[in-house]
């Protein structure tokens, strides 16, 4: 295989699986070179300023089209390479994959992961009804005080932190409403039995009973426990909230080539790859991250997706929880709330130290 054959990823975790891996090798000739990210916001930034040679990218939903097209920093795709794309029909998810095109009308994108970012809990410890009336206010009402554990995902933290503080993270908030996050996180921080970036470790705690719930979780990170029979394993999106009536958030993964990407027919035929039907079941089935994807409902792949994944997903209640969900988008005081996380987060370490 020839270098410019060679196509390095920089992506959630889930498309490092060998399997995976060798789907691409045999179907379009590509050999992935995967790099995983852990924050969508340090991710662009990584783009943004031209740190390592990243030909594709893979990331949450709005930074694709507000801040790395503009910034011309990734490609317009042309659809004539791409025979396997097809617009999902379901217009319950229609809103997703408008992320994949720019403000100009250009694809700039494959939106194909996507799903409801809400919290885990362990079923047998704390009911369902319950997750849902309370959602991410558990940590501090006192009926329900039990041990729980916190996912450090920045850019979800900040938003499922300013759900519990009553606040929309999408408006403009007051220094008031900044110090309210701050006493929040600090608490969330604080009290949590334990805080990790390794949901694998989360899942094994909240399967063996050492902790109810964790928050900043979702299908994304709990569907695997769920298909290794862990049913007690259940995401919760919460009833309502504070972002117009909203719970929760959802969000939508994009696959776009950047500007580093100097081989786009070898960039399309990756994209291409990853929405034949073969792959893009294996992308939804991963063992590591067992997630829903935009196109599973078609012809071609939805009878490749067997029934334990189909509830390792909560396919029933799929379409009901992104409907209690906002929009995953870039809060305009991102900068703030990040040094506040930051800071509740360090002041931890420094407590366990």
């Amino acid at each position: 295989m020839t270098q410019d054959q060679r196509i390095k990823i920089l992506c959630w975790e889930g498309y490092d699986e060998p399997a995976f891996l060798e789907q691409l090798r045999q179907g379009a000739g590509i050999d992935l070179v995967t790099q995983n990210l852990v924050s969508d916001h340090a991710a662009a930034q990584q783009i943004l300023r031209q740190q390592g040679e990243v030909d594709a990218l893979n990331i949450n939903n709005p930074y694709p089209k507000q801040t790395l097209y503009p910034a011309k920093r990734i490609h317009r795709l042309q659809e004539s390479r791409l025979p396997n794309y097809h617009p999902v029909e379901e217009k319950w998810k229609q809103n997703f994959e408008e992320w994949g095109y720019a403000d100009d009308g250009s694809l700039i994108g494959i939106c194909q992961r996507f799903g409801s970012f809400n919290l885990v809990i362990n079923n047998k410890k704390l009911s369902r009804q319950t997750a849902t009336n309370i959602g991410f206010n558990l940590p501090d009402e006192t009926q329900y005080k039990m041990p729980y554990g916190i996912l450090q995902f920045p850019e979800f933290n900040i938003f499922h932190i300013c759900i519990a503080a009553g606040l929309n993270p999408f408006s403009d908030l007051s220094e008031v409403q900044l110090d309210a996050f701050s006493k929040k996180a600090e608490s969330w921080f604080q009290n949590a039995t334990m805080v990790t970036e390794d949901n694998i470790q989360l899942n094994r705690a909240l399967s063996r009973g050492d902790i109810a719930f964790y928050l900043s979780g979702g299908v994304f990170v709990a569907g695997a426990a769920r298909l290794q029979g862990h049913q007690q394993i259940e995401c919760i999106t919460p009833a309502s909230g504070p972002i117009d009536g909203k719970g929760a958030i959802s969000f939508v993964e994009v696959n776009s080539l950047t500007k580093c990407c100097d081989d786009l027919d070898a960039g399309h035929r990756f994209l291409n790859q990853i929405l034949q039907p073969e792959s893009a079941a294996r992308i939804a089935m991963n063992a590591e991250v067992c997630n829903p994807v935009l196109q599973m409902q078609q012809r071609d792949i939805f009878p490749r997706l067997s029934k334990p994944y189909l509830e390792a997903i909560q396919w029933e209640s799929l379409e009901e929880d992104i409907g209690r969900c906002a929009m995953y988008d870039i809060p305009p005081q991102f900068s703030s709330l990040l040094q506040r996380l930051e800071s509740a987060s360090q002041n931890r370490r420094r407590r366990k130290n």
